[in-house]
């Protein structure tokens, strides 16, 4: 289940495009599930859950349910930009708690499933309040990956994606969203995180 916002969407099925065409050469087999569905990826799999404009909360009310619906084995999540890029009043700690209660309620609904977290891609320029949308990404992705290790430390099926590592401003067509290449970049970091689970 690619689970997250626009950046899950995409554009023309954005990474999902490059990781499933990835996977399928290795010779496996997958399904992408999820209640949204984009006619004009460039793949036959076109299911996922990448709602634009959803913030992390917005992603905590649906999540049980899409859930219980899809049934997923694996979920790639990355959330949080639209939490940062506009408006951030609460500041990025405060975030990234509501995305480790995020991964709690994933955890409690289903904990046989294993997560993905992807660290935010770069942002360029300032939300709406002033603030460097650089240093948020980068608070931000620093607290999540301390969420991710604990409850991987405490038996939670969690794993960590250092996608922004891969990325650079370079790679965004409007200083948010990915361009082609940086999708394609997302897409080999998503391959390589499934691919060293162990049984994947």
């Amino acid at each position: 289940m690619p689970l997250g916002d626009s950046i899950t969407e995409g554009v023309n099925g954005g990474y999902r495009v490059g990781l499933w065409r990835r996977l399928r050469a290795d010779g496996f087999t997958i399904d992408y599930v999820g209640s949204q569905h984009d006619e004009y990826a460039a793949i036959p799999d076109q299911d996922h859950e990448g709602h634009p404009g959803f913030t992390v909360g917005d992603i905590m009310d649906e999540a049980e349910a899409w859930i219980a619906e899809s049934k997923p084995d694996y979920i790639l999540l990355l959330a949080g930009t639209n939490d940062l890029a506009w408006w951030n009043v609460e500041g990025p700690d405060v975030t990234a708690e509501r995305f480790g209660a995020l991964l709690d309620l994933i955890h409690a609904a289903a904990p046989e499933v294993q997560v993905i977290v992807g660290s935010l891609p770069p942002m360029e320029g300032e939300n709406e309040q002033g603030d460097a949308r650089a240093t948020l990404v980068e608070a931000y992705n620093a607290a999540i990956a301390d969420h991710v290790r604990v409850r991987a430390a405490n038996g939670m099926r969690v794993s960590f994606a250092d996608l922004n590592a891969v990325l650079s401003v370079a790679d965004l067509y409007d200083g948010i969203h990915p361009d082609e290449a940086g999708y394609e970049k997302i897409a080999e970091e998503w391959y390589r995180a499934l691919t060293a689970l162990p049984g994947f």
